[in-house]
C-alpha cells in the first residue's frame, strides 16, 4: 500500500489507476467465476468457505486504497499549502529600502527554486481526486476545500511573482542609489575609528598610571570596530545582490591592524 505514496515512484497515478483497476477486475472475477460447489466426476465439492474468505480481498484492498490514499495527500497538500501561504507572506512585505529590498529577493529567489516543484506536487494532488472521482471512491469535502485553497495559493504567489519582476530592475537600480550614499559614511566613521587608534596616548610610556582607562577606551574601540566589520560585511552581502562589485574597505584594515598591535600591547602589560 505505502508503496502507492512513494514520493519518487515513477508514474504515480498510473500505479494507482492501475492497482485499483486490478482489484476491482479481481472482485468482478470473484463474484462472478467462483461457484458455491464444483462436480468433480461423481464427487460435489463445496466451496462455500473458499468463496467466503476469496470473495472479500479484492474489496477490501480498494477499500483500503479509499481510506489510506487520501489522508496521506491531506498531509502532503497541507505543507504546500503551508509553503505557499510562508512565501506569499514573505514576498508581500513593502519594501521601502535597500535592506528590505534584498530580503525580499531573498525570498523571491527560494520561492523561484522551490515553486515549480509545489505546482508539480499539487497537480498530482489534483490527479489523485481525479482518479477517485472517476472510480466513484470517496474524498471528504474539507479535502478537496483544502486543495482548492492550494490552488488559489498558487495563483496568488504566480501574480506577486510577477509583479515583483517587473519592477525589478526599476527597484535595483533605485537602491544601488541608497547603498552608493552609504557606502562614503561607512568609510567615513572606519577613518573616525582609525583617529582615535592611532592617537598619541597609546604609545606614550607616561600614560602608565591611566592604564585602566587605557584599557577600557581600547574596549570601546574594539567594540565600534566589530560593528562597523558587521555592516561592512553587510554593505558587501547587499552589493552582490545587486549586481555590484563589492567595496574592499582597505582602512578598516588598516584599523583592525593598528588596533590590534595595541590592544595586545596594553593588556601584555597589564598582565605582566
Amino acid at each position: 500500500m505505502h508503496i502507492l505514496v512513494e514520493e519518487n515512484l515513477r508514474n504515480p497515478i498510473d500505479a494507482l489507476n492501475n492497482t485499483i483497476n486490478l482489484f476491482t477486475h479481481h472482485k468482478d472475477l470473484f463474484n462472478s467465476k467462483i461457484p458455491s460447489t464444483a462436480e468433480i466426476g461423481l464427487i460435489e465439492l463445496d466451496s462455500i468457505v473458499a468463496r467466503k474468505h476469496i470473495q472479500p480481498t479484492p474489496r477490501e484492498k480498494i477499500d483500503a486504497i479509499e481510506k489510506f490514499i487520501p489522508g496521506v495527500v491531506r498531509e502532503r497538500n497541507e505543507k504546500a499549502k503551508k509553503w505557499l501561504e510562508q512565501s506569499i507572506k514573505d514576498l508581500s512585505k513593502p519594501v521601502a529600502n535597500v535592506e528590505e529590498y534584498v530580503e525580499q529577493i531573498k525570498h523571491y529567489n527560494y520561492a523561484e527554486e522551490h515553486f515549480q516543484n509545489i505546482r508539480d506536487r499539487v497537480d498530482l494532488f489534483g490527479q489523485t481526486y481525479n482518479v477517485f472521482s472517476d472510480k466513484t471512491m470517496k474524498v471528504k469535502k474539507e479535502d478537496k476545500d483544502s486543495f482548492n485553497e492550494t490552488i488559489q495559493a498558487i495563483a496568488r504567489l504566480a501574480n506577486i511573482k510577477e509583479k515583483i519582476e517587473s519592477a525589478q530592475e526599476e527597484n535595483k537600480e533605485r537602491f544601488k542609489k541608497e547603498l552608493n550614499q552609504l557606502i562614503p559614511k561607512l568609510s567615513k566613521e572606519i577613518d573616525e575609528l582609525n583617529e582615535r587608534v592611532n592617537h598619541g596616548k597609546f604609545l606614550d610610556e607616561n600614560n602608565m598610571e591611566k592604564m585602566f582607562d587605557i584599557l577600557g577606551e581600547l574596549d570601546n574601540i574594539e567594540a565600534k570596530f566589530k560593528q562597523l566589520e558587521e555592516t561592512k560585511e553587510t554593505y558587501n552581502r547587499w552589493q552582490e545582490y545587486l549586481d555590484v562589485q563589492p567595496d574592499i574597505f582597505e582602512n578598516l584594515d588598516e584599523c583592525r591592524e593598528a588596533m590590534s598591535l595595541r590592544c595586545l600591547m596594553w593588556r601584555s602589560l597589564h598582565e605582566w
